[in-house]
């Protein structure tokens, strides 16, 4: 395995460990959040299979009741239910999960050809991830611009767990080139093993395997010449 196939296993591996931290954000892991809002009442924490407020969470699921929970802690009744809708596109971040954990077990065990299939599987990885990131972004950017306009309570740009999922898309990014550039450094390591293999299979006589015996021996020096 070369550098490149090295870094790529890397790269894939930590953006795995980070999409898989981020699917157990809130309200399993409670302090890890995309976004928090804050009222004289509560303290809302949102994440991708549910929330938690200053006194209990959610169920764990995917999609869940968005705007009524915010409606409930903000007692802004214009809230649009449509925030409601898009969570159920935070399903991206563990199907990422799932797509650049099998992109690692493939570099694991690659060997030439292999980092081209890794390398291949690592783009649908990266897309997914992409998409991950796209569909978080624009859920709670919409949200945080419609709160600040027409409610008084404080809410955070982007939680902790937007910038990790930030990280893990700029991880899986690199992993394509990488995969790639390892398969074709394999197979010309591996033809120069092989030149290298059929040079040393030459047969005595030839080239610089030819026996010092056959070479005749130097003449005598000296003695008495008729």
């Amino acid at each position: 395995m070369g550098v490149g196939g090295g870094l790529q296993m890397f790269l894939l591996f930590a953006a795995t460990a980070i999409l898989l931290v981020l699917t157990l954000s809130t309200p399993i892991i409670r302090r890890l959040t995309f976004m928090q809002i804050t009222t004289n009442a509560t303290t809302l924490r949102l994440g991708v299979l549910g929330y938690c407020n200053s006194q209990r969470c959610s169920s764990k699921h995917i999609g869940y009741d968005l705007s009524a929970v915010v409606r409930a802690a903000t007692n802004n009744n214009n809230l649009k239910d449509h925030y409601s809708t898009l969570t159920k596109s935070l399903v991206m971040v563990p199907i990422s999960c799932i797509i650049t954990g099998v992109a690692f077990l493939i570099s694991l065990c690659s060997q030439k050809m292999g980092y081209c299939v890794s390398g291949i599987v690592s783009l649908f990885a990266f897309i997914s991830t992409l998409a991950a990131l796209i569909c978080e972004s624009v859920l709670f950017a919409a949200l945080r611009d419609d709160l600040r306009r027409n409610t008084s309570a404080r809410v955070s740009n982007f939680g902790i767990a937007h910038w990790l999922l930030v990280a893990a898309t700029g991880a899986v990014f690199l992993c394509p080139l990488l995969g790639m550039i390892e398969c074709c450094t394999a197979r010309s390591r591996s033809q120069k093993s092989k030149d290298g293999q059929v040079y040393d299979s030459v047969q005595p006589g030839y080239g610089y395997n030819m026996p010092l015996a056959a070479y005749p021996p130097p003449p005598q020096q000296g003695g008495h010449h008729v």
